[in-house]
């Protein structure tokens, strides 16, 4: 059903486009859901006193970060290069839907708050809730920047 919605919506127009990109935006969908479910398997398995860090939900998070920097930061250049003036839906479509679709399943706010929200409750003076909320933050800002700079500037 999702392949028809792509295909069968085929105007150019501005309503078309954006139609067709959430339909091929939901064929990425289950490819990110399916990875953050299988990354889930790695929290708790960090050795000893980093044990408490949930590990697969650090790595879903920052993984669908770079994913989506990147389609915006390969977005970014191909227009600036005058690449995207005549092509298809299809090149353009992709990285938008790479980005809406995948990296968005793949990414777990609600999860990555809830665990937070535990860590607060059940780490001594809160620390390792505030450390995980700065080591996920500042991983996925980090790595997002080089990749982005990488990409766009080299």
């Amino acid at each position: 059903i999702l392949l028809i919605g792509v295909i069968a919506t085929v105007g150019e127009d501005a309503y078309s486009v954006t139609y067709r990109t959430m339909w091929y935006a939901c064929l990425w969908a289950p490819f990110g859901a399916l990875m953050r479910w299988k990354l889930g398997n790695l929290n708790g398995k960090l050795p000893n006193e980093w044990k408490w860090l949930p590990l697969g939900t650090l790595s879903a998070n920052v993984i669908a970060s770079l994913v989506s920097i990147s389609m915006i930061a390969l977005d970014y250049r191909r227009i600036e290069n005058g690449d995207g003036v005549n092509e298809s839906f299809w090149i353009a479509g992709t990285m938008r839907a790479v980005k809406t679709g995948f990296a968005g399943c793949l990414s777990t706010v609600s999860t990555w708050i809830a665990e937070v929200a535990v860590l607060m409750k059940t780490s001594h003076q809160h620390g390792k809730g505030y450390l995980y909320v700065l080591i996920t933050l500042g991983l996925s800002c980090a790595f997002s920047v080089l990749v982005y700079g990488c990409v766009v500037y080299l």
